[in-house]
């Protein structure tokens, strides 16, 4: 969940092991795992010139396809200012805040990633930073209806069988 709310992308499958592992040695304390994806190069090299303000909008978009609500974004943006929270534990409020349509997409787009994630490593395919930006983009095409998002999964199999066999064994045979 935490890299659709940050990264607004699938996570890598190596990425994803480490970060579990991470989380289980801290005994499911995520504090560590949301400080370090906080100041990721990934995040600096993607986020890092933005304003404040187009990163806390920047979170409603990749979650939910839209602007944060006036109200809801100089909430967050005080909280970021303030140094009440971080901007990556801010990525997780709003997502665990999600409610009705906001909710289905989050369900929808954490379908397809798991979905996505499973196939790369199963088929032992390769994730690099051009794969992460298809993803990305088709991320955001996925909403509130089922649709869309069985649409985006239905296409998962062209897009991994696509891509370059990993140069790493996700699964020892």
């Amino acid at each position: 969940k935490i890299y659709i709310a940050y990264y607004g992308r699938a996570a890598d499958p190596e990425g994803q092991d480490f970060w579990a592992q991470q989380l289980e040695a801290a005994g499911g304390d995520l504090s560590q795992i949301v400080d370090a994806f906080g100041n990721s190069e990934e995040f600096q090299n993607t986020y890092g010139e933005q304003e404040d303000r187009d990163l806390v909008n920047n979170l409603f978009q990749q979650l939910f396809g839209r602007d944060a609500d006036s109200e809801g974004l100089e909430f967050y943006l005080g909280l970021l200012q303030s140094g009440g929270k971080s901007l990556a534990s801010i990525s997780l409020d709003i997502l665990n805040g999600a409610l009705n349509s906001d909710q289905l997409i989050i369900d929808n787009k954490l379908q397809y990633v798991e979905e996505f994630t499973l196939k790369i490593k199963v088929k032992n395919k390769g994730y690099d930073d051009s794969v992460a930006l298809e993803v990305k983009a088709r991320l955001k095409d996925i909403s509130d209806d089922d649709d869309s998002r069985d649409s985006a999964i239905a296409e998962l199999e062209t897009l991994v069988d696509d891509l370059p066999t990993a140069t790493s064994v996700y699964f020892d045979e």
